[in-house]
């Protein structure tokens, strides 16, 4: 079932799989929350980059090149966030999309080039400060023991910034 506001999660998930990117999650972790799923035990993905940028800002250059080679208009999103209910329809986890941008959209003047994306994160990135937030609130809605985080690219900047968040929440969480 597709979770469309946090306020109403309550305890009920064993585990909570963290996701950058669409499709991220069922490659890196489908196998396991299946076999959770088999086990008897709720999960819960939580896909943050999910926003469809809005066609009323100027995309960048580089976000537009990057529609061209990775066939990523705004349809196709729209498309990709289908297949993902799919996903989880099929695995049997809930799912919540986050609803944040990428980053070529939501910091085009950082992430300008393919070497400004898959390099050390830009220190003005809003994504540290929403993820920090974000993880916070959602530690309070849920109170799972594990907490997964998946990902395809590690260099990626929504996936290194992912990482390093739920890095400092192994504390609260058994992070896989």
């Amino acid at each position: 079932m597709r979770i469309t506001d946090l306020s109403y999660l309550r305890d009920i998930y064993n585990h909570v799989c963290l996701s950058p990117h669409l499709d991220d999650v069922e490659s890196s972790c489908g196998g396991m929350m299946i076999r959770q799923r088999h086990a008897g035990e709720r999960v819960l993905t939580v896909t943050l980059c999910t926003a469809v940028p809005p066609l009323a800002d100027p995309f960048s250059a580089f976000a537009i090149d990057d529609h061209r080679q990775a066939h990523a208009s705004q349809e196709v999103i729209v498309a990709r966030l289908g297949e993902e209910t799919l996903a989880m329809e099929q695995i049997g986890a809930d799912h919540y999309w986050a609803g944040m941008l990428h980053a070529i959209y939501r910091f085009p003047q950082a992430y300008a080039y393919r070497a400004t994306l898959f390099n050390t994160p830009h220190p003005d990135d809003p994504l540290f400060n929403d993820l920090e937030a974000f993880l916070s609130m959602l530690r309070a809605r849920t109170q799972c023991s594990l907490l997964c985080t998946a990902w395809r690219w590690r260099s990626c900047r929504s996936s290194d910034r992912l990482s390093r968040c739920a890095e400092r929440d192994e504390q609260q969480y058994n992070v896989l």
